[in-house]
């Protein structure tokens, strides 16, 4: 086949289609993918004190939201019953809030990225609100 001009620009048009979509593929979109969230600090809302604080969070897609801290050894298990927002790249901007139970207590888990950082913020109502640090996001074998 002769590469004409207009060959050039089909063919230069279909490959960058692949890599869009490759790149669709790789991105971490927090309601299809399971990540894991690596705390560094937290901040207590209602008296706005910061102070260091290392655990993580595994979002299981739509499904679960598993919060692990002092290492492991106190793991609390929260089930999904709705989502608010889409968030297609956890590596850009974006906001999604999961509206969640634990053995019948409801709580907000709201997972933000802004010019600032990104941080997830959780809100249990009259028992108080905490904003967590993330260092990083990692996808999770689970």
């Amino acid at each position: 086949m002769k590469i004409t001009a207009t060959n050039h620009v089909i063919i230069t048009g279909l490959l960058f289609g692949v890599f869009l979509l490759a790149s669709a593929a790789h991105a971490q979109d927090i309601r299809t993918v399971n990540l894991v969230w690596k705390i560094d600090s937290a901040v207590n809302l209602t008296t706005n004190k910061g102070v260091p604080y290392h655990a993580e969070i595994k979002t299981l897609k739509d499904k679960k939201v598993i919060w692990s801290q002092k290492g492991g050894e106190r793991v609390s298990e929260y089930t999904v019953e709705r989502v608010q927002g889409e968030w297609q790249s956890v590596k850009a901007g974006g906001t999604v809030t999961y509206f969640l139970t634990k053995e019948g207590h409801p709580c907000e888990m709201k997972f933000e990225r802004t010019a600032g950082g990104v941080t997830i913020t959780i809100d249990y109502g009259a028992a108080g609100k905490s904003r967590f640090l993330i260092s990083t996001i990692n996808d999770s074998k689970l």
